[in-house]
C-alpha cells in the first residue's frame, strides 16, 4: 500500500481521487460507468457541485483501487479538547461496535 495523500475534510477527499483517478489514466464518464455511480457523477463531485454519500464513497474508492485508514493525530487535537479529555476521571473505554469497520492491524495488537 503506498499513501497517496492526507484529507480532513470531504473536498479534500474528493481532491485525492481526483488525483488518483487522473493517474489511473480514467476519464470522468469512465469513472461514472465503472464504479456505478450515474452520469455526470463524478464531473459533479469534482466540481463541488455534488456532496459526496457513503454509497458513491464506497463505489468510487473501489473503482479506483482505493481505502480509506483514520490516523490518529494527537498533536492534531484541538486546544479545547485537550483540556476537556484532561479534566476527565479515569474511566475505562470500551470499544465502539463495529458496523463492518475493520481495524487496523496495530490497533488489533494493542488490543490483545
Amino acid at each position: 500500500m503506498v499513501v497517496i495523500g492526507f484529507a480532513t475534510t470531504p473536498r479534500e477527499v474528493v481532491e485525492l481521487l481526483a488525483r488518483r483517478r487522473y493517474a489511473l489514466g480514467l476519464t470522468q464518464a469512465e469513472t461514472d460507468e465503472l464504479s456505478g455511480t450515474c452520469e455526470r457523477y463524478v464531473s459533479k463531485l469534482e466540481s463541488g457541485m455534488r456532496g459526496l454519500g457513503d454509497m458513491s464513497l464506497s463505489a468510487i474508492c473501489g473503482c479506483l483501487g482505493v481505502k480509506l485508514a483514520v490516523v490518529e493525530d494527537e498533536a492534531g487535537l484541538p486546544a479545547a479538547v485537550q483540556r476537556y479529555l484532561a479534566e476527565l476521571p479515569p474511566r475505562r473505554q470500551s470499544e465502539p461496535r463495529k458496523h463492518g469497520i475493520a481495524a487496523a492491524p496495530e490497533a488489533a495488537e494493542r488490543a490483545a
